[in-house]
């Protein structure tokens, strides 16, 4: 009985309790708020066009653009957009950093990599979606 009792004695069991990563909870907020963001970026561009109407004339935007407070809520949009666009990369950034901890969960960090690498994605498609437009319909000329 006293070998049994010196075995249980020399034998440490550490429990190890992990915590979430910091930098992982960090990516999931900023992809909680690049979502709200693009939300709001959408709400405004729809408020816009339906302010204008359809026929908006790409020459009246840029030479009226600062003067009238009907373009507002497109400048506010745009800008709304590049910041969750900006967000979104460091997220990704803040998401990788937290998958490379070893010593904590990686809960967030795939859910924060993860939501921000799905809007990232989303953008670059309607950017090339919308220059395909552009040069389908022959709005943009390329030299030859």
């Amino acid at each position: 009985m006293n070998e049994i009792d010196n075995l249980n004695q020399s034998q440490e069991y550490t429990l190890e309790i992990k915590k979430h990563s910091r930098l992982g909870i960090a990516s999931f907020i900023l992809a909680i708020i690049s979502v709200i963001g693009f939300f709001i970026s959408i709400t405004l561009s729809i408020i816009f066009v339906s302010k204008v109407g359809p026929n908006i004339d790409p020459n009246q935007i840029k030479s009226e653009m600062f003067k009238s407070s009907m373009y507002i809520p497109l400048i506010i949009s745009s800008l709304l957009l590049w910041l969750s666009f900006f967000e979104n990369l460091v997220g990704v950034g803040l998401g990788i950093a937290g998958l490379i901890q070893k010593k904590h969960k990686k809960v967030f960090s795939i859910l924060g990599f993860i939501f921000n690498i799905l809007p990232l994605i989303l953008i670059i498609a309607l950017i090339a979606f919308s220059f395909y437009i552009m040069y389908s319909s022959g709005g943009i000329q390329l030299s030859q």
